[in-house]
């Protein structure tokens, strides 16, 4: 599990390392729409909250989560 409340689209990116990860909170006001192509390659994710990302628009997150095929539980970002 990773929880972060302070990583940019940069550093999501370099989360791809991580072939193991299951589960991804991030409430972070620095990522956008742009780290959604590195999370649509994180195949191993069954978890992925992002309510505190005001800056990651809800469709686009819902479009790159249910792309990952083992999905179990999101939470799209909530507005501010």
């Amino acid at each position: 599990m990773l929880v972060s409340d302070s990583v940019s689209d940069e550093g999501v990116k370099s989360l791809l390392w991580l072939e193991q990860l299951e589960s991804l909170v991030l409430y972070s006001d620095r990522i956008t729409d742009a780290c959604l192509a590195s999370i649509r390659r994180m195949t191993s994710l069954r978890i992925v909250d992002f309510q505190g990302s005001c800056r990651v628009t809800r469709a686009a997150f819902e479009a790159a989560v249910g792309s990952l095929p083992r999905i179990e539980d999101s939470w799209s970002p909530t507005p501010p």
